[in-house]
């Protein structure tokens, strides 16, 4: 279970993002409007008491004032393409259940998600 002690690690990692409550059990949400949430939601004690409930998700781009994410989806394909870009070695990464994430801020317009494929992928 998560506790308020790790929340505020995870806050203080990322501030200022919207974090969002995901379902126990669940990857994603359902609830209509969740792409609407703002980060004033985050001052409302109440919404993050909601956080401690299940899993969070982060609302990425504007809304977290330009957080974004490179998924690199293989261990092997993210250590190659931390040679290629050095600078990203000391950001913010997370490990799931394959490969990681690298957590970075974007300033400026910067283009919408995108698939990216490596040329050795099947």
């Amino acid at each position: 279970m998560l506790t308020q002690g790790i929340l505020n690690r995870i806050l203080q990692a990322v501030w200022p993002a919207v974090l969002l409550p995901v379902p126990h059990k669940q990857k994603g949400l359902e609830t209509p409007g969740w792409q609407k949430t703002t980060l004033q939601a985050m001052g409302d004690p109440a919404y993050t008491r909601s956080l401690l409930n299940g899993n969070i998700g982060v609302l990425l781009g504007e809304p977290s004032d330009g957080l974004c994410t490179i998924d690199l989806d293989d261990e092997d394909f993210g250590t190659e393409f931390l040679a290629i870009n050095p600078k990203l070695t000391t950001t913010l990464r997370t490990h799931g259940s394959r490969g990681f994430n690298l957590w970075v801020r974007v300033s400026g317009q910067f283009p919408k998600s995108k698939l990216l494929k490596h040329r050795h992928a099947l």
